[in-house]
């Protein structure tokens, strides 16, 4: 979506006044699953799978109940470990943090 200002105003040294601005769409700021869960999600899906066969083929299988509670357990504390890092970015200023000292 692109939103134009003040279209045709020039100014007296030639330039003109106009801008056009594109505005970025929700869908293109929340890309869910993001960085973190999607690997998240691929390494449960990895690792309850050769846990579970490995004690398969122990003779001992887990339970589902329990493969679920660790996947489920994981994948909060994955979703929540990101929060901390977030809020610090969230208040930094980014022409300090792109700035090369």
């Amino acid at each position: 979506m692109t939103i134009v200002i003040n279209e045709g105003d020039n100014h007296f040294d030639g330039r003109s006044s106009s801008a056009a601005i594109d505005k970025p769409t929700l869908s293109s700021r929340s890309r869910w699953p993001g960085r973190t869960v999607l690997p998240a999600l691929i390494g449960i899906a990895l690792g309850c799978a050769v846990g579970f066969l490995a004690t398969v083929k122990l003779g001992h299988p887990a339970p589902w109940s329990f493969t679920a509670g660790v996947a489920i357990l994981t994948l909060i504390v994955t979703t929540l470990s990101v929060i901390p890092g977030a809020l610090w970015a969230a208040h930094q200023d980014p022409v300090a943090v792109l700035r090369i000292s």
